[in-house]
């Protein structure tokens, strides 16, 4: 849950360099960021132990 929390806190533009950074093409960074915020989300719904 931490993790989530932590990864809430970066924005788009953060993502969006990182993944430029690494090489990947606009259309796959846009995926790939749609599906770990998407993960995030998730993971902060999840009730806490």
């Amino acid at each position: 849950m931490w993790t989530c929390r932590l990864l809430s806190r970066l924005g788009d533009a953060q993502w969006h360099d990182a993944f430029r950074a690494a090489g990947y093409s606009e259309h796959r960074t846009w995926r790939f960021v749609a599906k770990i915020k998407s993960k995030v989300a998730e993971g902060l719904r999840l009730p806490e132990i």
